[in-house]
């Protein structure tokens, strides 16, 4: 990893810091994509001088623009882009706004499209090009209460394949990653204590934990898993990995 320019959505907190950070320690520069905040700023100041914040909303078009224009700047290419940034509202249907409608598939599925957009010119020109974009689990196993973010992550996971063979020919390796659950998510930081309830007597009620399970896997293993799957031989690319705990 050594040299190499990275990419990361959703980097202030919890998985996306994670990842930042293992790539930042294998020797990559790291550009932190994320909305101002001061997580964002604490985050860059701990992984050190190789992390640079950038703030940028990802559901706007423009804001992706400029964040990638200042990347191209500071970093003068780019080899890797991580689209890690996610978020759900738990709710059924009937109960969602405008906005709760709006904000998921922006943040889940169109941010990555436009994040994509503005970085295949840029990836063209890496020796080492690679696209991963993180899932979720909720694509095969779907969750009561979160049907917008199973829908919008497996329109992302479609999108992925279809991307893989626009750039098969330039060399992009495209990568879904399919997460499980993972400690220190920041996926339900906005639920409050009554949604978190009725979402997991649901998941009792439909059996996904059976499946799923209920133990979180360690967010500094799948960061190591990452770096593993972005060091891997140029030759192969692995279409769709899927990773999740051990323990039930």
């Amino acid at each position: 990893m050594q040299g190499r320019k990275a990419i990361v959505t959703g980097a202030s907190r919890g998985m996306g810091r994670h990842l930042a950070q293992a790539l930042v320690r294998e020797g990559a520069r790291v550009a932190l994509l994320a909305r101002p905040s001061a997580a964002l700023d604490s985050t860059a100041r701990e992984i050190g001088a190789q992390a640079l914040p950038v703030g940028c909303d990802i559901a706007d078009p423009h804001s992706v623009r400029n964040a990638f224009a200042a990347v191209e700047e500071a970093f003068g290419g780019l080899d890797i882009l991580i689209n890690n940034a996610g978020m759900s509202i738990v709710g059924h249907t009937e109960s969602y706004s405008d906005t709760d409608i709006e904000q998921q598939i922006a943040v889940n599925f169109t941010g990555p499209v436009y994040t994509c957009r503005s970085a295949i010119p840029l990836l063209r020109q890496s020796a080492e090009p690679h696209i991963v974009n993180i899932s979720s689990e909720s694509v095969k196993v779907p969750y009561a209460s979160l049907s917008l973010y199973a829908a919008s992550k497996a329109a992302l996971e479609n999108y992925s394949a279809a991307l893989r063979k626009e750039l098969r020919d330039d060399r992009i390796r495209v990568t879904v990653l399919r997460s499980g659950f993972v400690g220190g998510s920041e996926m339900s930081r906005n639920w409050d204590e009554a949604e978190q309830a009725a979402f997991y007597e649901a998941a009792m009620s439909w059996g996904n934990f059976k499946e799923t399970g209920v133990t979180p896997a360690a967010p500094e293993d799948m960061a190591t898993a990452l770096v593993e799957l972005l060091t891997l031989p140029r030759e192969l690319n692995v279409d769709l990995i899927e990773l999740r705990p051990l323990a039930p």
